[in-house]
């Protein structure tokens, strides 16, 4: 992002997805909203420049320092695996998280 108004808009995109990815959101129901949100956490990420990018992923898992990270797996049986994704147990945070590109 070329401004810091661009950065705060989009640090208040992320408060707001975090907020809602730690309410008491039903996973298979709300699912779809959350993945839509992601993508545009995603989009708006990408449009950031690289060394905003970077400083905001630093900082994001500078403050994730010492806590219990998991690497998981989500889908089923008759899905098969949609998406990984890297995990705060501590928090409860998603820190970095892909879809299967196969997965359509």
């Amino acid at each position: 992002m070329n401004n810091e108004k661009d950065l705060e808009m989009f640090n208040a995109f992320m408060e707001t997805y975090d907020y809602l990815v730690d309410s008491d959101m039903d996973p298979d129901e709300d699912a779809h909203h959350l993945r839509a949100l992601k993508w545009a956490a995603d989009f708006i990420k990408n449009a950031l420049d690289s060394h905003d990018a970077d400083k905001f992923l630093f900082d994001k898992l500078l403050s994730h320092v010492g806590h219990h990270i998991e690497c998981v797996w989500y889908g089923n049986e008759e899905t098969g695996i949609v998406n990984v994704s890297v995990e705060c147990e501590d928090c409860g945070e998603v820190l970095f998280d892909i879809d299967n590109p196969e997965f359509e």
